[in-house]
């Protein structure tokens, strides 16, 4: 093949000058046999001046790299291969993945968290690439679901104060903003996304009790600017993407929002494990909306962490918070193989209210 290559290029430069073999996965080849256990090795192949081999031992992975001296500067392998280590170690750690790294040689972006990239421009590079919404749109859980708008607005009525305003935090498109909007005084949708709102207000024309707002909720000041209440909140898939510290910060200013009158409705995905959540659970290459996955992948999103009832207590911590009801509840997202019906995922429902 590399020969059929050179031919149609006209050029002896290395078509594939770095290779990586990877045997990780497939049936094990440690066993000795007659002539003993393998204690050295070397791969030399024509046009490849890396090549990079992964495969399983007895005591885990093993990996090396053999290359060509006369290629590459002196040191830079051994600079690389040490680096390269590093990262595979550090791997082993939860928390790094959830660090963000810029691009290398990227040095004007300095290493933030996670959280940091989330409330800002990890959801605001998702939002602007967003064309449609509703159903047969590119926003994975926007599915324009009647029955779960239906559950939700007797909820609402069950747990709501008629005559308190609304804030639908994390409103993306503003859709439960607008099915709210009629049975409330008026309704706040906020967002971190400022392409989110926009798509919000235009979708909201001719709703004359709704506004929309970008705001960071988990950051006080910028949610001073809706006063201090009261108000009845609604969250729907905000509290799974965001880490322990900024849960328990969002939860100090819906306290404050709250007042002694208003409730919180809580509206989580629930999903088994600590991945991309339910968008794992239906997208990436296991699922059935990969599509609609991998622009939040590609934006840098956080991971999905589990939030039902010991995250919610840690969050909202008994001392100062009553739980008025919670149970697992379905959470609908698109299904982008009917035009119908929604996928149906696991979900968490909850109502709190602050003690008085």
């Amino acid at each position: 093949m590399l020969r059929e290559l050179t031919k149609l290029r006209g050029s002896l430069a290395p078509a594939m000058p770095v290779v990586m073999t990877s045997l990780a996965g497939h049936p094990p080849q440690y066993e000795e046999t007659e002539l003993g256990a393998p204690v050295y090795g070397i791969s030399q192949t024509p046009q490849v001046s890396l090549d990079f081999q992964v495969f399983e031992k007895p005591d885990g992975l093993t990996f090396n790299w053999d290359f060509l001296p006369a290629v590459y500067p002196d040191g830079l392998i051994d600079a690389m291969f040490e680096e390269f280590t590093g990262l595979l170690e550090a791997l082993g750690e939860d928390e790094v993945w959830e660090r963000h790294s810029p691009p290398p040689g990227d040095e004007s972006a300095a290493p933030g968290t996670a959280e940091e990239r989330d409330t800002g421009d990890a959801w605001e590079r998702y939002w602007a690439g967003i064309r449609r919404t509703g159903r047969g749109g590119d926003v994975i859980w926007d599915a324009d679901s009647g029955e779960e708008f239906h559950w939700l607005l007797g909820q609402a009525q069950r747990h709501f104060r008629s005559g308190l305003p609304v804030i639908d935090l994390g409103c993306g498109n503003g859709r439960y903003s607008r099915e709210l909007a009629p049975h409330y005084p008026s309704v706040i949708g906020v967002d971190v996304s400022a392409s989110a709102i926009e798509h919000a207000r235009r979708e909201a024309e001719g709703v004359a009790n709704v506004d929309y707002l970008a705001i960071d909720m988990t950051d006080a000041e910028q949610a001073a600017v809706l006063g201090e209440g009261p108000y009845n909140i609604f969250v729907r898939g905000v509290f799974h993407v965001l880490d322990g510290e900024a849960r328990s910060r969002l939860a100090a200013v819906a306290d404050r929002l709250l007042g002694s009158e208003g409730t919180l409705i809580v509206h989580e995905p629930d999903y088994s494990s600590n991945s991309f959540g339910y968008l794992g659970f239906v997208g990436g290459k296991r699922g059935r909306a990969e599509d609609l996955v991998g622009p939040l992948e590609a934006a840098g999103v956080r991971h999905s962490h589990r939030f039902t009832r010991p995250e919610l207590a840690e969050a909202f911590g008994a001392d100062a918070w009553e739980v008025v009801e919670d149970e697992a509840i379905e959470l609908h997202a698109i299904d982008p193989q009917s035009d119908a019906d929604a996928l149906r995922l696991p979900g968490y429902y909850a109502v709190l209210r602050r003690r008085r």
